[in-house]
């Protein structure tokens, strides 16, 4: 089974999210995922055959830690969706 972390915030309280299709379609196709959130640190991203940029919607409050882990995604053996550059 293939393995995939969705990208997060650490709350998403005050935002609409739907997230139960995608979580769907994922079981379907035999894949298991982690919700992470972004700004969590220590993840090995090399556990995760690919990493999903989903609800990461406080972003815009902390530009640049984001990049930095996205950066950290795009340099792990990991595949970025959305991809970083």
């Amino acid at each position: 089974m293939k393995h995939c972390a969705l990208l997060t915030c650490e709350s998403l309280e005050g935002y609409s999210v739907d997230e139960k299709p995608l979580e769907k379609a994922l079981t379907q196709k035999n894949w298991s995922f982690d919700w992470i959130p972004w700004r969590k640190q220590g993840i090995n991203w090399n556990d995760y055959e690919a990493v999903i940029i989903r609800t990461t919607w406080d972003y815009t409050k902390d530009p640049q830690p984001f990049l930095t882990q996205l950066h950290e995604i795009d340099q792990s053996q990991a595949k970025l969706l959305n991809p970083f550059n």
